[in-house]
């Protein structure tokens, strides 16, 4: 009879994970719709955990508050300037034309500074910013095809710097 519950109870589980929209790497293409919940996902491997975003005219920044030797752990610049934010963007590794660069940097241990992969094609993103006064909210999902599949999906508010 225990089997019977636990069962159960690891269905319900799955179940409810998947009515909340949790979204993961996609290279393919980003989600249609974008979960509502808190940005998750992993940069090079590492959870993004606790981070900071910012943004500017240029560029949305996000980066986890995580330090290896001084830096940020992992950190993300996505190159879209104001005019591009003001739309949503979606890309997928078959768009062409003038696509948000996005910047990955990867502290790690004894290697001093960080290393970093810049993709400007063959990747996925569907990014939906909306800036209100010194503040962007925005709703992303990004894959990138590094061979430790980078991806975040979620909401976050990113600070004027």
């Amino acid at each position: 009879m225990s089997r019977i519950l636990i069962t159960s109870m690891a269905l319900a589980l799955l179940a409810s994970a998947g009515n909340r929209g949790e979204v993961k790497w996609s290279i393919d293409a980003p989600a249609e719709k974008i979960p509502d919940g808190k940005l998750r996902g992993e940069i090079f491997g590492r959870d993004i955990g606790e981070f900071m975003a910012t943004f500017n005219d240029q560029a949305i920044t996000i980066q986890s508050k995580e330090k290896v030797e001084g830096w940020p752990a992992s950190k993300l610049i996505i190159f879209a300037d104001r005019d591009a934010r003001s739309k949503e963007i979606v890309v997928t590794p078959k768009s062409e034309g003038m696509l948000p660069h996005v910047h990955m940097n990867s502290a790690i241990e004894g290697r001093g500074f960080p290393g970093t992969l810049m993709y400007t094609e063959m990747y996925s993103m569907r990014l939906v910013a909306k800036e209100i006064g010194d503040s962007l909210d925005c709703q992303i999902h990004l894959s990138l095809p590094d061979y430790k599949h980078t991806f975040l999906a979620g909401r976050f508010t990113a600070k004027k710097n």
